[in-house]
Order: structure tokens, then sequence, then C-alpha cells
């Protein structure tokens, strides 16, 4: 299988994206518990992506990383919170909206970045 290495071809996409969505998991797993280093490694893993690939591609791994890994701590958070019948935090729920509206933005800018690469 044969795929385009140079001139911003869909290799290069693949590898920009993945490397977003690697810095954008660790960068939300780091806000969680730290948030500085997590806003710090966010920032930079941003700026990373974007000057070295595929600037949209990048970012949309990014926001992917970030939203995935919240929806599924939230959302873990969420299920064992209401089949307890109870929890030490009754205001998840605003925490998971964001995490799906990143997830979300981080899908959007992947279609984006998909369909004006390949029209």
């Amino acid at each position: 299988m044969a795929t385009e290495s140079t001139g911003g071809g869909r290799s290069d996409r693949r590898t920009s994206w993945l490397s977003g969505l690697l810095l954008g998991a660790l960068g939300g797993f780091l806000l969680l518990e730290f948030p500085l280093f997590g806003l710090l490694l966010v920032v930079v893993g941003g700026i990373l992506v974007s000057i070295a690939g595929e600037r949209s591609a990048g970012i949309a791994g990014l926001l992917a990383g970030v939203g995935g890994l919240w929806v599924l701590v939230f959302g873990r958070v969420k299920l064992t919170c209401t089949a307890a019948g109870g929890c030490e935090a009754p205001t998840i729920d605003g925490y998971l909206a964001v995490a799906f509206v990143i997830l979300a933005m981080g899908v959007a800018v992947t279609i984006a970045a998909a369909r004006s690469r390949s029209s």
C-alpha cells in the first residue's frame, strides 16, 4: 500500500493527527491531575503539531485526545455514581458536557481537514 509521504500527503496528515491525539490524551490526563502542567502541555503540544506538520489535522487530534479522554473519565464517574445511587461528585454533568463539546470539536475539525485535503 503506497501513501504519499511528501507535500502534505495522507501519511503526513495521519502522523500529525496521531501526534495530536497522543499529546491531547496525555494533556487531558495532566489537566485533571496537575492542571498547570496539563495546560502547559496542551498549549505547547498545540504549537508543536501546528508547526511540525498538517496544522488542522494536528489540532483535530489534540482536541479529540483531550475530549475523548475526558468523556471516558467523566462518563465512567457518572455511570459509577448513578449505579451506586449517590456520589461525591454530584456536579459532574457540566464537566461531561464540556468533554463532549471538546470531542465534537475534534471530530468536526478532523472531518473538515480530511475533506479539505481530499478535494
